[in-house]
């Protein structure tokens, strides 16, 4: 059960099964080619937020990945934690980027290991992933999800093909609609733009105790993320 702003912005207690969880650690991992027991992420989100219990906690598990730990961000130490440890992925949010990057131009470092960066959580500029691409030689993308879908529903591709300023395509077996923002029913054109929608084993059971905002959050099976999306 994991406390959320929702989609309205009045405090919600997500309901997650292990399914979604499972089902999201899955995903993911399939995502990054599920290359099982090689990969090795440095671990700097928190645990008990969604990102980071998904990507990290249970993704990991499900890549069979080893966890490069940090009790918190901090620039300096998850720097000199790339640099002796050589993780694979790193998932983040964009202030890490910005602050790396600042970091970066003025004492280089050897970030060769790093693979994959996902930044989640907050729009991703362009111009910091190039930086950070530039720093490291990896593939920067952006991703997207909420806590109601466990939280991941789109990744940017990870084999070179990734649209800087985009969240990226569907997770597998995830579906989308992006529909008009007054009535959520009409399908929306390519190019429109309109609420994302949201379908998939990752999308939450509901609102703990809170069957209206339920059925208001997720009517027909799909989940209104109340963004906007084209």
């Amino acid at each position: 059960i994991l406390s959320t702003g929702g989609t309205t912005g009045n405090p919600k207690a997500v309901t997650l099964s292990h399914r979604n969880i499972v089902a999201n650690a899955w995903q993911t991992s399939r995502w990054a080619g599920g290359s099982m027991g090689e990969e090795k992420m440095l671990a700097v989100l928190p645990f008990f937020h969604s990102y980071g219990m998904s990507t990290m906690l249970a993704g990991g598990a499900a890549l069979g990945a080893t966890l490069v730990m940090q009790p918190r961000f901090d620039v300096t130490a998850a720097l000199r934690a790339i640099v002796q440890n050589r993780p694979t992925v790193f998932h983040a949010v964009p202030a890490m980027l910005v602050a790396m990057n600042n970091r970066l131009r003025r004492k280089p470092a050897d970030l060769s290991s790093i693979k994959w960066v996902i930044s989640g959580g907050a729009p991703l500029s362009p111009a910091v992933a190039e930086e950070f691409a530039g720093f490291t030689g990896a593939q920067v993308v952006q991703g997207y999800g909420l806590s109601e879908a466990s939280p991941v529903t789109h990744v940017g591709p990870l084999d070179g093909s990734n649209l800087p300023g985009t969240i990226g395509l569907p997770l597998p077996d995830t579906d989308c609609r992006i529909v008009d923002a007054e009535t959520g029913e009409r399908d929306l054109p390519v190019g429109e733009v309109g609420e994302l929608l949201i379908r998939g084993p990752q999308v939450m059971l509901g609102y703990w105790n809170n069957p209206v905002a339920t059925s208001e959050a997720i009517p027909g099976g799909w989940l209104h993320t109340g963004d906007l999306a084209a």
